[in-house]
């Protein structure tokens, strides 16, 4: 693409461009969001952590659901649908915003991917250990443990962005 210069445009002129190029869709226009002071502050930004909030509302809603919900229940659909959410995605993507913080090199659906792999294999892991302790393999104590791994590691990652945003300051 070729810079041109247009000295007779006007400040009017030039807003109204770019407004016609978003409207077609050729440029994408961002909101800057203010400068973050405290990390008080940083939790408010909604947009910015709502995949946090999703991770701790998914892990405290399927410990609910496990521990209230039975097994022979008519609402046992529930119990698999946010079950089946929470062990195949949850754990994997709050290690991978752990890890990598910033977007980094994965993107879109490369995260997701890479992020139900490492799901499943932390969920082996926690399961093997969780065979050598005296509450063994039971569906409570790994409900438990992945809930407390995945808003651990989601709030590791949350400072993480908190630090990298204090630094762009």
């Amino acid at each position: 693409m070729t810079k041109e210069s247009f000295p007779s445009l006007t400040e009017g002129e030039f807003a109204d461009l770019i407004w016609r190029l978003a409207a077609q869709g050729h440029v994408e226009l961002i909101e800057e969001s203010e400068q973050v002071t405290s990390f008080a502050q940083f939790l408010k930004e909604w947009e910015r952590n709502l995949w946090y909030y999703f991770t701790v509302a998914v892990s405290l809603v399927t410990l609910i659901v496990a521990y209230l919900v039975p097994s022979d229940s008519p609402l046992v659909f529930l119990r698999w649908g946010v079950g089946l959410l929470f062990v195949v995605l949850v754990p994997g993507y709050a290690t991978v915003e752990a890890l990598l913080p910033g977007m980094g090199p994965l993107r879109g659906l490369d995260r997701y991917a890479i992020s139900v792999g490492i799901s499943l294999v932390l969920d082996m892991l926690i399961g093997f250990l969780l065979n050598y302790t005296p509450w063994g393999l039971e569906l409570i104590p790994a409900v438990v443990s992945l809930a407390a791994f995945s808003i651990f590691a989601g709030s590791v990652a949350l400072l993480r962005k908190f630090m990298m945003s204090r630094k762009n300051v």
